[in-house]
């Protein structure tokens, strides 16, 4: 049996701490076994071993005093800083949280640290959401509560600092939360949907359905922000950021890629909201949007030149923005518009829709009233859902039985005239629906079944009529109408050799009324691979110009023209200026920018 220290913290909390042969350890601090005249450090101690379950990680727990202010910290390392011939940092993490060590004494300790028996050994996680126990049942994990029950219990131990942690917590009761809240939403379906929003991210793996979300987008003062403060409420502190930002859910646009990433990681299987798409700072928009909605970051290597595991999560996204999504990567890099971007995350115009009924009140004081309700009564509901939602993720009859309601409700918002690509957004919103239906019949808010369905069609007939075909044929055809527009200079003067433009993709003949583009380089024009077809597409709508037939008297897609400047007639895409006068297809982003 090991023998232990009970070691009375200056909280005044006993740490339980296990001696380590050759050591003593004291209130005062680590010291030699033989000779108690020698102080090796400040009092610090290995107080439990982690068992990671996302990675199979093996960690540890140090905890100490920080002799300046007399805290207690923790630190969770993984095992391998406690190798000494490894390159560890152990020591200076030690440091940098207040610890004292004696001078050419480092070595003791690191050595005393790794002989140390841990007293408690945990299994845990690294992200929040839903988990699968050793003992196969399904457990929900937050930053404030663990909401089910496994053997062994699972802990939530983030090794770095979370965004989520400081904001997803209850502070009221339930009826307080439908009093000052969600009742308010009543007869305002752009409300009723965001809160649907909320029910729907916790239900997301349970029904096996690819992440994605809604952007709300509009001029400014139209009620977007408080759109995702309703989301919010349902799950944690809704204050506006704009406000108050301190421990406010709602995350910002303005950061760089990576950070952005982290933050999805953080609010796993649950919404992770984004507010002001104009903020956003960092490039490669078009690759951002498939990787937050993908749910995979991109692939990094280690300070050891090892591959680290990717940053992974699934979350229902909330986004807000002056302009759509597909507007803003335009603005950004025109080619890289795609149905990808449309097909993740939905577009939906905000108009003066958001506040239909003010419930007797002035529209301005509503909003006001509401925004200030939101900071103040959340995360009651969102509470209550997850704990029937664990009920039914351990009964596997009740499982099947939610998400065969759910493929119900998705195949009943389909509409004849949806296309292929539209029809796949049809189960997001189904989710939205389903978890408004359930959060209604436990009692969580008190809105009628019919208006829910409702606001979920409201919102789904919204974006269909402003968005476009979502066909990857159109869409390429429209990238290259953007591309023309917006990047001239890509395209030399076809009647002047005196014209130096360099990184070019093709010509520009103003005698013709032609662009002629390099064949090379017509994949980076569309933004799209499968350029033959877009070639057939072109010809058929009458956009391209022919003069150059096969061996069997049939017209090549390639055409020659004459250059100035360039031998002979070189073979390119003739396209004629007429495509700029046709929006047929997907939209033209610079003109919605415009707008």
């Amino acid at each position: 049996m090991i023998n232990q220290s009970h070691i009375v913290l200056p909280n005044g909390e006993v740490a339980i701490i296990n001696k380590t042969p050759g050591y003593v350890i004291t209130e005062s601090g680590v010291f030699d076994e033989f000779n108690q005249n020698i102080k090796y450090a400040s009092l610090c101690w290995v107080d439990a071993s982690i068992s990671f379950l996302d990675d199979n990680d093996m960690f540890k727990i140090i905890k100490g005093i920080n002799q300046t202010t007399g805290t207690i910290f923790e630190l969770h390392l993984s095992n391998s800083e406690f190798i000494a011939d490894y390159k560890s940092t152990l020591l200076s993490q030690l440091l940098r949280k207040g610890v004292e060590i004696e001078y050419g004494e480092h070595k003791k300790i690191l050595k005393y640290l790794s002989k140390q028996k841990p007293p408690k050994q945990l299994v845990a996680v690294k992200q929040m959401g839903w988990h699968l126990g050793l003992d196969k049942r399904m457990v929900y994990l937050r930053p404030d509560k663990i909401i089910g029950k496994t053997n062994p219990p699972l802990v939530l131990l983030n090794t770095e600092v979370s965004a989520s942690h400081g904001a997803i917590y209850c502070s009221c009761s339930l009826e307080d939360e439908q009093k000052y809240v969600s009742d308010y939403c009543l007869g305002n379906p752009m409300l009723i949907f965001a809160m649907g929003i909320a029910f729907a991210s916790l239900l997301m793996r349970l029904l096996d359905i690819e992440g994605g979300g809604f952007h709300f987008y509009g001029h400014s003062s139209r009620g977007k922000t408080t759109i995702l403060q309703i989301i919010a409420s349902i799950l944690g502190n809704a204050s506006d950021p704009g406000r108050r930002s301190t421990n406010s859910y709602i995350q910002s646009w303005d950061s760089t890629n990576f950070a952005i990433e982290l933050k999805a990681k953080a609010f796993n299987d649950t919404a992770f909201l984004l507010d002001e798409l104009h903020k956003y700072c960092d490039s490669k928009l078009a690759s951002l949007v498939y990787s937050i909605s993908g749910g995979k970051g991109k692939s990094r290597g280690s300070t050891n030149l090892t591959l680290r595991k990717s940053n992974e999560w699934l979350n229902m996204i909330g986004s807000t923005g002056e302009h759509s999504v597909p507007a803003a990567i335009s603005k950004l890099d025109a080619r890289k518009v795609t149905t990808g971007q449309q097909v993740r995350i939905q577009d939906i115009l905000v108009e003066d829709d958001v506040f239909i009924n003010t419930h007797g009140m002035e529209p301005k004081a509503f909003v006001e009233m509401l925004k200030s309700n939101c900071a103040k009564y959340f995360g009651a509901s969102g509470e209550c859902f997850i704990e029937y939602l664990v009920d039914v993720a351990n009964d596997e009859a009740l499982l099947l039985k939610l998400q065969r309601r759910h493929s119900v409700i998705a195949r009943s918002l389909e509409k004849d005239s949806m296309t292929i690509e539209q029809a796949r957004v049809t189960p997001r919103f189904g989710a939205v629906l389903l978890g408004l239906e359930l959060a209604i019949e436990l009692g969580l808010i008190n809105i009628p079944t019919n208006e829910a369905r409702e606001s979920v069609e409201r919102v789904l007939d919204n974006w269909l009529v402003n968005v476009f075909t979502l066909s990857d044929i159109d869409q390429g055809i429209a990238n290259m109408r953007t591309f023309i527009r917006t990047q001239p200079r890509r395209f030399r003067d076809a009647n002047n050799s005196m014209d130096a433009v360099t990184n070019i993709v093709g010509y520009r003949d103003d005698v013709r009324q032609m662009y002629f583009i390099i064949p090379e380089k017509l994949e980076e024009v569309c933004g799209k691979s499968h350029t033959r077809e877009i070639l057939r597409a072109l010809s058929d709508k009458g956009f391209l110009f022919v003069n150059n037939k096969d061996k069997d008297g049939r017209y090549k897609y390639v055409s020659k023209q004459k250059v100035i400047g360039q031998p002979g007639r070189p073979g390119v895409y003739a396209i004629k200026n007429s495509i700029l006068n046709d929006d047929d297809g997907a939209p033209d982003e610079t003109n919605i920018m415009e707008k």
